[in-house]
């Protein structure tokens, strides 16, 4: 596997269990999926938060306006992110 690719793939797998352990402690969470774009050559970065609007004025964009669904497994999850994503510029040099 490309390098990028293995890198994007881990970066979904960790928003996913991030988002998944939130879930877990709070079932009536409502995550939304952030992107931070790449910046000079160095990779963006996803996050879920629980607050739609928190992220907005630091420079993170959301990825879809509809919260995440807290009725998936981490591994739906995973390829739910890794599908949202594909067009937000996050892959750096």
């Amino acid at each position: 596997m490309c390098y990028w690719k293995a890198k994007l793939y881990a970066m979904c797998r960790q928003c996913a269990e991030d988002a998944f352990k939130i879930m877990c402690r709070n079932p009536y969470a409502e995550l939304y999926l952030y992107y931070f774009p790449a910046m000079n050559g160095q990779w963006g970065d996803i996050v879920a938060c629980e607050d739609q609007a928190i992220k907005d004025d630091d420079g993170w964009e959301l990825v879809r306006p509809e919260r995440i669904s807290n009725a998936v497994t981490v591994d739906t999850l995973t390829y739910w992110i890794h599908e949202s994503i594909g067009g937000t510029p996050l892959i750096g040099d």
